[in-house]
């Protein structure tokens, strides 16, 4: 017998059906592993920064040491900029003088011993090299003058 197929008689196609289901479901499982791996590299990279906070106080540092400054180790927090001061414009200071071949010891984001932090390796270097220990505002507009001019 053959059987008349009307508009309401019309077979499912299952293949559609199922690769809908499969595009569908394969899109979740992408998205969900990627919000899980987000969060897995999330978690890693804080216990790595804890682990070199740690590393820093156990290699004798007193404190840990960071590029945002603060903590009690800080005395003051504007101008003069002179010992355990902690402000943006100390990293200025830092940096030019690393130009001119000071060494500031590891701490900071990129361990080069910039971290606006005025302790006493930035005080040796600044009497050394610059022959003051405290600096005011002009000598720090001085010192942006001329790591503009040599470009960094």
């Amino acid at each position: 017998m053959n059987k008349v197929k009307t508009t309401t008689d019309q077979p499912i196609k299952k293949g559609k059906a199922n690769s809908k289901v499969i595009w569908i479901g394969g899109g979740a499982i992408l998205l969900i592993g990627g919000g899980v791996a987000v969060w897995y590299f999330m978690k890693k990279k804080k216990e790595q920064k804890a682990r070199k906070e740690i590393a820093a106080i156990s290699a004798g540092s007193s404190r840990p040491r960071s590029s945002s400054g603060g903590g009690s180790w800080c005395k003051s927090y504007g101008y003069p900029l002179n010992y355990r001061t902690c402000h943006p414009d100390v990293g200025v200071l830092q940096r030019y003088l690393r130009s001119m071949g000071a060494n500031l010891g590891r701490t900071g984001p990129n361990r080069d011993g910039v971290d606006n932090q005025f302790g006493q390796l930035t005080r040796s270097a600044a009497q050394q090299k610059l022959g003051k220990d405290s600096l005011g505002q002009s000598d720090i507009i001085g010192i942006k003058n001329s790591l503009k001019f040599v470009g960094k």
